[in-house]
């Protein structure tokens, strides 16, 4: 709301949805490039609805592209492991802003792996974060923290595979 007051001619959210994506870029390019179609959304038939990682729905916000699906997997394990430690020490230390970034980048790439529920879990911190209320923040905190935990371990076998715990 903030950009398109300040001129912003059109935006899309993230984790963005490839259909919603397409839609924003053709009302913008001439017919002859604005008539890509996106990958339908991914039917929720079959899907377990208590798994930390939807893996179609994170493939699907990767275009269907299974390699960049793959490397985007890669990465977040790699790299966004610690956050819910991160995030504690930053609570600890009384560093909100510290805190709120952690929660704010996780919104996006939670969601955009498919991890819908932790991708949740970070915008209420976030918001409580933003909005000062301490009586929510902690539990919401815990909230993250477990589902971070969850994710991390079902990357663990799908990146890893099973065994034991990468040091």
């Amino acid at each position: 709301q903030l950009c398109l007051a300040a001129g912003l001619s059109d935006c899309g959210g993230k984790p963005f949805e490839p259909r919603e994506l397409c839609e924003v870029l053709a009302r913008h390019l001439p017919p002859a490039l604005a008539s890509a179609e996106a990958p339908a959304s991914p039917s929720e038939t079959g899907s377990d609805a208590d798994a930390p990682v939807s893996w179609e729905l994170g493939l699907h916000r990767c275009l269907g592209r299974h390699e960049l699906h793959q490397r985007i997997l890669e990465r977040f394990f790699a790299t966004r492991g610690d956050d819910a430690d991160r995030l504690q020490a930053a609570l600890r230390e009384g560093d909100a802003p510290a805190a709120e970034r952690i929660a704010h980048t996780m919104v996006s790439t939670a969601g955009t792996i498919g991890a819908d529920s932790l991708s949740a879990a970070a915008r209420a911190l976030q918001q409580a974060l933003q909005a000062a209320d301490a009586g929510r923040v902690a539990p919401l905190a815990a909230a993250f923290a477990q589902e971070h935990a969850r994710v991390m371990a079902a990357l663990q076998q799908r990146v890893v595979g099973p065994g034991p715990a990468r040091a």
